[in-house]
């Protein structure tokens, strides 16, 4: 953008493996990567705190974030079937990811710590097969439908105290939970 606060489309030399976000950039604006199917790696900055819908849509070859990425808003689809996608992506500062937002992010997580969530879109984590650990320690009150459907590497959860409702297939087909840790209140 003119203000130099916002990315809004890479480059166009789509067969780069990496790049560099300049410092300074608030936002990575809707479908900036979109099919940057060679992209491996991208260097962001600690300014980015949106991460725009499609903003890394179908990376396929994405593997790492690298830098203080933690952003606080993630859009719909925004990292929508990087499959490979592991590293370098630190939720703790995150208040809001819309519907589909990592879906099938396959080797995304171990430890998912949702300290400040506020709303998670329905979709949002399904089929992050990667996530071990899944730990709310936040204000929401419920658990959107699908909202992470068929992670079926989950094993443990630990929800904050305020949940008060998880919605229909919330936890559907997370084949491996052994443990569910709902707090008293």
């Amino acid at each position: 953008s003119f203000d130099r606060k916002k990315l809004i489309k890479f480059p166009k030399e789509k067969s780069k493996k990496s790049f560099t976000i300049p410092n300074g950039v608030e936002e990575i604006g809707e479908s900036a990567f979109k099919g940057c199917h060679s992209l491996k790696k991208v260097r962001v900055p600690e300014s980015v705190v949106t991460i725009g819908e499609q903003a890394f849509f179908q990376c396929k070859q994405l593997q790492t974030l690298e830098g203080d990425v933690r952003p606080t808003s993630i859009g719909s689809y925004a990292f929508f079937e990087c499959n490979n996608l592991k590293e370098g992506l630190d939720l703790s500062r995150l208040s809001s990811i819309a519907t589909y937002a990592m879906e099938d992010c396959y080797a995304f997580g171990e430890t998912l710590n949702l300290p400040k969530i506020t709303s998670i879109g329905s979709y949002a984590f399904s089929n992050c097969t990667g996530i071990k650990n899944l730990l709310f320690q936040n204000k929401m009150t419920s658990v959107p439908s699908y909202s992470f459907y068929q992670c079926s590497g989950i094993t443990n959860i630990l929800l904050s105290s305020s949940v008060k409702r998880i919605e229909n297939y919330a936890f559907q087909k997370c084949s491996r939970l052994a443990k569910l840790i709902i707090p008293e209140n």
